[in-house]
């Protein structure tokens, strides 16, 4: 049974919610990046004409 509702770890201290806070952050932007340079990849490689004619 879990004690701390859906949690399945203990609450964090006063200090600790910040590091979460910002690891979560931090974990975020980098998969947002990822995706971004992916995508930019994905479309140099494509070619944008190949794009265009597939958005038609």
């Amino acid at each position: 049974m879990v004690r701390h509702g859906w949690t399945l770890v203990p609450p964090f201290s006063a200090g600790g919610k910040s590091r979460a806070q910002a690891t979560n952050d931090m974990a975020i932007f980098a998969v947002g990046l990822s995706c971004s340079f992916g995508a930019a990849a994905l479309l140099q490689r494509l070619d944008w004409q190949l794009r265009n004619t597939l958005g038609q």
